[in-house]
């Protein structure tokens, strides 16, 4: 089983060798928040720490390229969201599984809160819980209802989105194809 990244607007791929090209989206998601100056290098240099750790993980996992998130969703949890995918532009359910797929990984470590993944699969994580927090991810199974749900920080003004993107994930996906959908 693959999984396959249907990338909202704002987001970037770029190959695990390209920081150059990384850190250039780095800085221009940076450049774009009202920040003062003091405050936009500070966020630069953590995004940028950020990054070197997480395409080290992607080489680890053998990924070859990164996705990288637009100027929002990084800054709801104060972290870079990045997915780790392989040459086609796909995450395999292996990482997923292990642990180690980049951007998961990372938010249920701090937060401890997320479905588990169990034998390959993605176990449920009923859609009541959803208006309660800043959903990163909805990760859409084969069998149906059964999601995986990657949260960085309780945010109200996410429910309304939220319940209704899971909503029409539920109606429309077509359940021989696993569908991830990055929101940025």
């Amino acid at each position: 089983m693959r999984l396959q990244m249907v990338l909202p607007p704002g987001w970037e791929t770029f190959h695990v060798d390209d920081l150059e090209g990384c850190q250039r989206r780095i800085a221009r998601i940076a450049s774009a928040l009202p920040l003062d100056d003091g405050q936009g290098a500070r966020l630069r240099r953590e995004l940028r720490s950020d990054l070197f750790t997480q395409v080290e993980q992607a080489r680890t996992n053998g990924a070859t390229l990164l996705s990288i998130s637009g100027p929002s969703s990084p800054f709801v949890s104060g972290s870079l969201m990045v997915m780790p995918l392989d040459d086609a532009g796909q995450e395999s359910t292996d990482a997923w599984a292990r642990g180690t797929g980049g951007a998961v990984e990372h938010f249920t470590t701090d937060l401890g809160r997320v479905t588990r993944v169990v034998h390959g699969r993605l176990e449920r994580l009923d859609e009541t819980e959803l208006p309660s927090l800043a959903v990163d991810y909805l990760v859409q199974t084969t069998h149906g209802h059964d999601c995986l749900v990657a949260c960085s920080s309780p945010l109200v003004a996410h429910a309304e989105a939220m319940t209704s993107l899971f909503d029409t994930i539920v109606e429309n996906a077509s359940w021989d194809d696993e569908t991830v959908v990055g929101l940025a």
